[in-house]
């Protein structure tokens, strides 16, 4: 896993709030947030007026 997913992933896991203790309820909530996670990563380099927004996404992301 690239190591920008990996952070992403620890910092959704580490956001689920700690009352959730039903692991339907915690998995739905770590995921919603790992996609909002990535969703900000990816408005944020589309923000950038200076690059195409596609090549720089994958690029960030590690992907070929």
């Amino acid at each position: 896993m690239n190591e920008l997913v990996s952070q992403l992933a620890d910092q959704a896991k580490n956001s689920v709030p700690r009352g959730v203790l039903d692991p339907n309820m915690w998995i739905a909530e770590y995921n919603r947030i790992f996609a909002e996670l990535i969703v900000r990563e990816c408005a944020n380099i589309a923000l950038r007026e200076d690059h195409d927004p596609y090549e720089c996404i994958l690029k960030h992301f590690g992907i070929k």
